[in-house]
């Protein structure tokens, strides 16, 4: 079998096709598979070494505020279709897998007018704009939130959660030795997203949010670290790899993290207490909304919160153990680990359908 998975331009795509792809590696005797992704996207810092082969096209990006990069994104779309078509006549891709943004586009497309089977999966609560493009091509549409399919016309789509990768291959280590002077302070882990989030940056690295019974691990995204250490206790990272991303997870009393679907996957397979701060007018928010509504998060909107407000809510939380435990079983409640599997299982069927 030969897959094409695409996705990309955030890492949150990216994760849940790298979970699929070990599942099917394990499953599917001599499968090969290419991932495609964007151009100077950050995908490529995960796929290479998952030792996936990795190509690169062009893929506009509808904004849905005005923007004169409107004007050239059809023209970007259509490039990465040619792209896309002239390597699948080549490659003969049997299954496009697709998960969110618009490098998915000109692959589904292309693979459509080859007779590849497309797959979908969409993992943000609200459908994107991508998607209306591409789901009446689609064989399958599987979803990350059960209220999702309701949104998705034909019947295409499937409720399957959202795929966390390398669960069982995380590193048991704890991360104490990051700070051998502090090692009985529970650890709060600051997350802005794969691409890393300026605004959660600068309200962690206020000294208004130092809290001196914490440690604060935060990991700022490549190319927005800082020079210093702003207040005792505190320590940066530009990028994990995704095994120790997990590993940190694992090791945190509470996450601040902006909302990305994949990420909150992660946080429910651990049980973990945890913060969002959704990135506005984006899909995160009524990522956010859908685990506040279930009681699994302290939801808070962006344009709400400070850093000395921030840091109370956080110290309010490490010392109040029942509302932590309470925030844990829910969000445990939310966590699908057979996703992964679910979607291969797909992928498996419909390719000998």
């Amino acid at each position: 079998m030969r897959i094409i998975l695409c996705g990309g331009g955030t890492l949150g795509s990216v994760t849940p096709l790298l979970a699929v792809w070990d599942v099917l590696k394990r499953q599917v005797p001599g499968v090969e598979g290419i991932f495609i992704g964007t151009r100077g996207g950050i995908e490529s810092q995960a796929v290479i070494p998952a030792s996936l082969a990795y190509r690169q096209i062009f893929s506009g990006k509808w904004r849905r505020y005005l923007s004169i990069r409107n004007i050239f994104a059809p023209f970007e779309v259509m490039i990465g279709f040619v792209q896309a078509f002239i390597f699948f006549l080549s490659y003969r891709p049997q299954v496009i897998l697709a998960a969110g943004g618009f490098v998915g586009v000109p692959c589904i497309w292309a693979g459509w007018l080859i007779g590849a089977k497309i797959i979908i999966h969409q993992p943000d609560f609200r459908p994107g704009l991508s998607l209306a493009f591409t789901h009446a091509f689609a064989h399958s549409v599987t979803v990350g939130f059960k209220e999702t399919a309701k949104r998705i016309p034909n019947g295409k789509a499937k409720y399957v959660g959202n795929p966390v990768r390398i669960i069982s291959h995380a590193p048991a280590a704890s991360p104490v030795s990051v700070f051998p002077d502090r090692p009985d302070r529970p650890y709060v882990v600051v997350v802005g997203g794969g691409t890393g989030s300026a605004y959660l940056n600068t309200l962690v690295t206020s000294p208004s949010f130092s809290m001196h019974d914490a440690n604060v691990v935060h990991v700022t995204g490549k190319g927005k670290e800082g020079n210093h250490s702003p207040y005792p206790g505190y320590k940066q990272v530009a990028f994990l790899e995704p095994s120790a991303m997990l590993s940190l997870i694992e090791h945190a009393a509470v996450v601040i993290s902006r909302a990305g679907a994949s990420a909150l996957a992660e946080y429910a397979i651990f049980g973990k207490p945890t913060v969002l701060i959704p990135l506005p007018a984006s899909p995160q928010v009524d990522n956010a909304e859908f685990f506040s509504s279930r009681r699994a998060a302290i939801c808070i909107q962006q344009d709400h919160v400070t850093a000395e407000g921030l840091r109370t809510l956080i110290e309010n939380l490490l010392h109040n153990t029942q509302q932590r435990e309470q925030l844990s079983a829910n969000i445990r409640l939310l966590a699908e680990p057979e996703s992964a599997q679910r979607i291969a299982s797909i992928v498996i069927s419909i390719l000998h359908s």
